[in-house]
């Protein structure tokens, strides 16, 4: 549609995971080494989460992409089965017709077909998408197809991928064996803000045929898609296109600050932008301090929320890291070459990052902390507050694209 006018090769903005516009921001970057360390080191389960449109399945296909002829690959999308659908959707992706079969004889065509994969030194990795939606049956089921292994390594390689609901099924009482089972775990959160202009920037790159894309939007434009989506990957995907839509509408070259606004207002009028994510403050926060609007309570408490997962997912990745760089030193140290010098350099970077990030979130964990002290105060005895803007609360309803909320004001 508006390629041509663009000068674009294809849409830079689909919604399609596609890897060849792979962004690999820093995070993405260690959610990749997190992910070939577990595969390199046979690791029984990897786990990676990250909230709706991060960019998981692309990171997932980037992956795939980078495998050798050795390593056979299951996908399974559909999660929303019974655990002896499960099983059969697994023989199926290894060309196995499970039909007619008790669950002894599929497992054992399974071990055997594992063990020849192994005799071969081939890897064999079981994907699963949109595994937020695996009930705890059907979890504990793949539990026991990491029992398929030898005196020193995993037969079948379980690769987990799903929004943050995932991490709360698998710390379930009953999934404990499971959860000690997972060698490598990774969430993935939103871009930052320049993250989110150098992504746009980059697809843009990656769709033009060879002409100047990168002044298509301005860099007061840039910030307000940030503040519109937030840095998710889709949502930015989504607002960008649109943006080009009305531009080409209107012949226009150059998309400014204002003409996003215009489009994420058009969004808004259409309905386009509803979506029903409820939110809920936290239970001990929702009696105290009524006065205040209940929008500023759950976005700090929710922030809080978000920076301590954040911080604890940050802290097991620099253990993996750690374990990484001590590997790597010990053989390095053991063939004396100074091939691998490079390597151990930018793991050690790697590892300085992530501990940099880690102090970072805690001092903005403090912080939040010592904001949502002060909204839950109590307020003067005197003190009215406005009751206006209640109406806009919408029943813990946000929008699509979410806008800062503003606190009202006590007069």
């Amino acid at each position: 549609m508006y390629e041509t006018f663009f000068g674009f090769r294809e849409k830079p903005f689909t919604l399609l995971p596609d890897p060849a516009y792979l962004y690999l921001s820093r995070q993405h970057r260690l959610a990749l080494v997190h992910l070939e360390y577990g595969l390199l080191h046979r690791a029984g389960f990897i786990v990676i989460s990250g909230e709706i449109g991060t960019g998981k399945t692309t990171l997932i296909k980037a992956l795939l992409q980078r495998l050798d002829n050795e390593t056979e690959v299951a996908s399974i999308f559909n999660t929303t089965v019974r655990p002896e659908e499960f099983l059969d959707l697994v023989l199926q992706e290894f060309d196995h017709d499970p039909r007619g079969a008790g669950r002894i004889e599929k497992l054992d065509w399974l071990n055997t077909f594992l063990i020849e994969r192994y005799a071969k030194d081939h890897r064999v990795v079981l994907i699963v998408d949109e595994a937020q939606n695996l009930n705890l049956d059907t979890l504990e089921e793949i539990r026991l197809l990491s029992n398929l292994q030898t005196a020193k390594d995993y037969l079948l390689q379980i690769v987990l991928v799903g929004q943050p609901e995932l991490r709360h099924k698998l710390s379930h009482p009953c999934l404990v064996q499971l959860a000690q089972r997972i060698a490598v775990h990774y969430h993935l959160a939103p871009l930052t803000e320049n993250e989110t202009k150098l992504y746009i920037r980059h697809r843009l790159e990656v769709a033009s045929e060879e002409v100047e894309t990168q002044g298509i939007f301005t860099d007061q434009a840039l910030e307000v898609i940030y503040q519109n989506t937030q840095g998710t990957p889709r949502l930015i995907n989504l607002l960008c296109d649109s943006c080009l839509v009305y531009a080409y509408a209107d012949e226009v070259k150059i998309i400014t600050g204002n003409m996003v606004e215009e489009v994420v207002k058009s969004q808004e009028e259409s309905g386009f932008s509803a979506l029903a994510t409820a939110t809920a403050p936290a239970p001990e926060f929702q009696e105290t301090a009524p006065g205040l609007k209940v929008e500023a309570e759950s976005l700090d408490i929710e922030g809080l929320r978000v920076l301590q997962a954040q911080v604890r997912d940050l802290q097991s990745g620099l253990l993996t890291l750690s374990r990484l760089v001590n590997e790597r030193l010990l053989s390095s140290e053991a063939n004396k070459s100074s091939d691998t010098a490079p390597a151990e350099t930018h793991l050690a970077n790697l590892l300085e990052e992530q501990r940099l990030e880690i102090k970072r979130l805690n001092e903005e964990r403090r912080r939040l902390l010592k904001r949502i002290a002060e909204l839950t105060a109590e307020p003067p005895e005197n003190a009215e507050v406005s009751s206006s803007g209640h109406d806009e609360v919408q029943g813990g309803w946000r929008r699509l694209w979410p806008k800062r909320v503003q606190r009202s004001h006590v007069s």
